[in-house]
């Protein structure tokens, strides 16, 4: 194999017997050895073709399995960075602040609250199902108190929550304490709207809840 970016050399015509034969070596010669350079060009125009494609074809498997690197950083109160480090595990469910959720959605929806706090119970209700909504509506802001005693996480999306209710009459009678177990099973929905995220942080969402009324 002959360098292609080798300089032009004198040609050697060999032996020659005429002239006829001289004039067909000078013009055979050069151009047999143009065609052999010529076919080295496409030799290595090609290489270059297939390595570039296997190249691309490595990238294109190994760019869907990369992940983006998250970085959590810990800010103090006054504003200084106190520590920084990557997020390389599946985040647990804060489960302190799932049990707040869910004491505060019973109370926003189920609670009789004064006019001002409607808007509240409002938005804590956008935070459910609309199977739930059709569950609770007959409950909606009809209680008078409400004592949650026992919240409990009994699968990774299933909240366990055992309360009592004192119900509010229409015509102002005193009514039974009745005793409840709720079955909440909930996801994370990130929310962009402000005031939900207000009221809402963590974007747990309520996808079904079964009630038992478990009053003797």
């Amino acid at each position: 194999m002959t360098n292609p970016f080798g300089e032009p050399k004198r040609y050697h015509y060999g032996e020659v017997e005429t002239p006829f034969q001289y004039k067909g070596q000078q013009y055979d010669v050069p151009i047999g050895e143009k065609l052999s350079k010529a076919k080295q060009w496409r030799m290595l125009t090609f290489i270059g073709l297939l390595f570039s494609g296997m190249v691309l074809l490595l990238f294109m498997i190994v760019a869907p399995s990369q992940k983006p690197s998250i970085i959590v950083s810990e800010i103090t109160p006054n504003g200084m960075l106190k520590s920084t480090q990557y997020l390389n595990v599946v985040p647990k469910v804060p489960v302190a602040a799932l049990y707040a959720f869910v004491e505060q959605y019973l109370n926003g929806v189920l609670l009789h609250q004064e006019k001002g706090k409607m808007a509240f119970a409002r938005q804590l209700s956008m935070q459910s199902s609309q199977e739930v909504k059709n569950i609770l509506t007959p409950y909606a802001l009809r209680a008078s108190t409400i004592d949650i005693t026992h919240v409990s996480l009994i699968k990774p999306d299933v909240v366990n929550v055992r309360f009592h209710v004192s119900w509010q009459h229409p015509k102002q009678k005193p009514m039974p304490r009745e005793s409840y177990d709720a079955r909440i099973s909930f996801k994370q929905k990130a929310s962009l709207i402000k005031k939900e995220i207000l009221v809402n942080p963590f974007g747990f969402y309520i996808v079904n809840i079964k009630l038992n009324n478990i009053t003797k």
